[in-house]
């Protein structure tokens, strides 16, 4: 993970080592080679090493690049797997919901950024599960992404799609944000005036 770091970190001007970097680190913190714990230490390691403002950084710096946003998108998700309070925290904090939104605005024809600008909208602002118990989303990150019009993004992302399993997936992100605790109703209720379908909630 450190090198696929360094290389972001010294050729941000280069969009095919960006692209590459932020999918390649979206693939390593997913834990996709092994235990979902292989996952969480490649995660700790990542943001260790300082991914987190280099990708939100990149998002900027290349809005009108398709491929940037896309896999940035997907590094940011999965970073935020795993639901851990510090790092949700972090990426609220350094800008990544107004970064991903941002994207979606950019590439409203492009179905990958799309897709993965959803799913990591959920991902980032999903409730907290321990235990058994729900403990809601955090109100700085929920401020935030309220800020920034993340609800009306996915909304707006779904409406535009015309079915089958991307339309599927991207619900799922929806639901997850909208989420079943404490506020869920108020997200329900803003989700459905914006336009959602009452299906995509179920």
């Amino acid at each position: 993970p450190q090198m696929v770091v360094t290389m972001i970190r010294h050729h941000g001007d280069c969009v095919p080592v960006q692209a590459a970097s932020y999918g390649a680190l979206g693939w390593l913190c997913a834990g996709q080679s092994g235990p979902d714990e292989e996952g969480r230490l490649r995660r700790d390691t990542i943001m260790g090493a300082g991914a987190l403002p280099l990708i939100i950084a990149g998002m900027r710096a290349h809005p009108s690049h398709a491929a940037v946003q896309q896999t940035g998108c997907h590094a940011l998700s999965a970073l935020a797997r795993g639901q851990v309070q510090a790092i949700v925290e972090a990426m609220a904090a350094a800008g990544a919901l107004a970064a991903v939104v941002t994207g979606m605005q950019e590439h409203r024809d492009r179905t990958g950024v799309q897709e993965n600008g959803c799913i990591a909208l959920g991902t980032i602002c999903c409730e907290r599960h321990m235990g058994g118990n729900v403990f809601g989303v955090d109100e700085s990150v929920s401020q935030a992404a309220a800020s920034v019009g993340a609800l009306a993004a996915m909304v707006n992302s779904l409406r535009a799609m015309k079915g089958g399993a991307t339309l599927d997936r991207c619900s799922s992100a929806l639901r997850l944000f909208v989420g079943w605790g404490e506020g869920s109703a108020a997200r329900r209720a803003s989700a459905l005036q914006l336009g959602a379908e009452p299906a995509w909630l179920k």
